[in-house]
């Protein structure tokens, strides 16, 4: 089909449910989770505006060693690819809640461990130490692609859709190191993601609500001058309404046939997969484990938001 590449990003709001189901369709390869892309077009990023660094330093993961020299980047970007091939193995857990359960995973990389680190080698070589931002812009594309090809030749499909829930708001370097792109945002209720995040030990309230909003913001500022390539999705209307929502995310995709029939047909088919609880409708009022003080402390740091999206604060 040719289409646009098509990128998944979100915070806790059902990123790996939509990768899973897009995942199904005989066109699109789903290709999840690629955090070590994430490092590199922070890398990009940093080297574009350097006044961001001290922002960016907060969000490598993992966070040591520190910096954007060469050697810092592609040490986390290799600990990246070898958390992903653990976790896909069953060596290390994948950090979801019990609940989690899909028919492709957490994580989905179709290509070998020795494929992507052939890959990441000649990318090396390519942008050195990452001086000549040229050089790491267009080295940057041909290993994105690379990796993408590989994905689509191991799935036996032309098309891909890349599901990383930071990549959105990169998608400025993207577009540079890759020509124009899709972007799917999905958005979920801040104070159930706050929740989510804290049961799960993933940071205190205030960073789980600082991080809620920025990154709908950043990625949002990121595509404020491509509207058409751009997406927001509500999680909630995913899982309440699921046929109806996927038939937006397909049409958004140009999946090039009738997106109504299609939509309907992959959520039967994971229905069928997953039973009963398969878009579990249960857990969207979910907010245990906040109290009245953490609620307010949410509300501090990004209660503009959440009420301007129309979520309803409610009773705690």
């Amino acid at each position: 089909m040719g289409n646009l590449p098509v990128f998944i990003s979100g915070f806790r709001s059902g990123t790996t449910l939509l990768a899973n189901l897009l995942g199904m369709h005989p066109a699109l390869a789903a290709w999840f989770e690629t955090r070590e892309l994430c490092e590199i077009l922070r890398w990009m990023h940093v080297l574009s505006g350097r006044e961001t660094a001290a922002f960016e330093y907060g969000y490598c993961v993992p966070p040591k060693p520190a910096g954007f020299s060469a050697e810092a980047v592609i040490s986390r970007v290799h600990a990246n690819v070898t958390d992903t091939f653990a976790k896909i193995s069953g060596a290390k857990a994948s950090g979801k809640a019990a609940h989690e359960r899909y028919p492709l995973g957490n994580d989905c990389l179709l290509y070998s461990r020795e494929e992507v680190l052939a890959a990441l080698q000649d990318w090396q070589k390519e942008v050195g130490e990452g001086n000549d931002y040229n050089s790491l812009n267009a080295g940057t594309g041909k290993l994105i692609t690379r990796l993408a090809s590989l994905q689509c030749q191991a799935a036996g499909k032309q098309n891909w859709v890349n599901k990383t829930p930071e990549i959105g708001r990169f998608a400025c370097e993207l577009r540079e190191s890759i020509g124009p792109c899709k972007i799917i945002y999905l958005v979920r209720d801040g104070l159930q993601v706050a929740a989510s995040g804290y049961s799960l030990g993933w940071a205190d309230v205030e960073t789980l609500a600082y991080n809620w909003k920025g990154l709908l913001e950043r990625t949002r500022l990121a595509m404020q001058d491509h509207q058409e390539h751009y997406l927001e999705l509500r999680f909630e209307d995913l899982v309440r309404q699921p046929v109806a929502s996927l038939e937006r995310v397909l049409q958004f995709c140009s999946t090039g046939k009738n997106a109504a029939d299609e939509a309907k047909a992959l959520v039967q088919h994971f229905e069928a997969l997953m039973g009963q609880h398969a878009f579990d409708t249960g857990r969207l009022g979910y907010r245990e484990g906040l109290n009245a003080d953490q609620v307010e402390c949410f509300m501090a740091q990004a209660g503009d938001l959440y009420e301007a999206l129309g979520y309803p604060c409610g009773d705690f």
